[in-house]
């Protein structure tokens, strides 16, 4: 009888035990989730403002080179802000961007309007349009195609690509 008792007593003792501890497990892992989702809500807003940010200024600097390609008298050029925009622009470009954009901003600047100027200005609008992507795709022209495509990066089918040019 008295194991009986001491049974039922050790099952109740659970029982108290388990009723005191799940709110207190249950309140720790909904503080835990807060926290995760906190972070990666700030995360994603600061990823918008810097992509809102970068859009911005990319609009901006396309205004300023369609102005300094109407500018005509040379005091309408020293008044452009196409130098401005391009500094304000270099803390967002990739590092194997910046001299395009150099090229492109520089001729627009001095007024060139040479084949090589235009084939800069082109660089240009496709780096941007890579850098604006949200699926981080490339424009890759296709010479079979003989037009531009875009080419989602991947390194497994790169690798793949790789073992089978070496079995040919």
């Amino acid at each position: 009888m008295q194991d009986k008792i001491v049974v039922s007593s050790f099952w109740a003792t659970v029982l108290v035990v388990g009723t005191l501890l799940s709110p207190i497990v249950t309140i720790l892992i909904n503080r835990g989730f807060d926290l995760i989702a906190k972070h990666l809500n700030n995360k994603h807003e600061r990823f918008v403002e810097f992509n809102t940010r970068r859009r911005q200024l990319f609009e901006q600097y396309l205004q300023a080179l369609a102005d300094a390609a109407r500018a005509t008298t040379p005091e309408e050029r020293k008044n452009l802000k196409l130098m401005d925009l391009y500094y304000m622009l270099l803390p967002y470009l990739p590092d194997n961007m910046a001299e395009s954009f150099n090229k492109c901003t520089l001729a627009a600047a001095n007024g060139e309007n040479t084949v090589q100027s235009q084939a800069d200005f082109q660089t240009v609008i496709i780096h941007i349009k890579e850098l604006l992507d949200p699926q981080g795709r490339k424009l890759i022209y296709s010479k079979q195609d003989k037009k531009w495509i875009w080419k989602r990066p991947s390194k497994v089918l790169g690798y793949f690509h790789k073992l089978l040019s070496k079995l040919k």
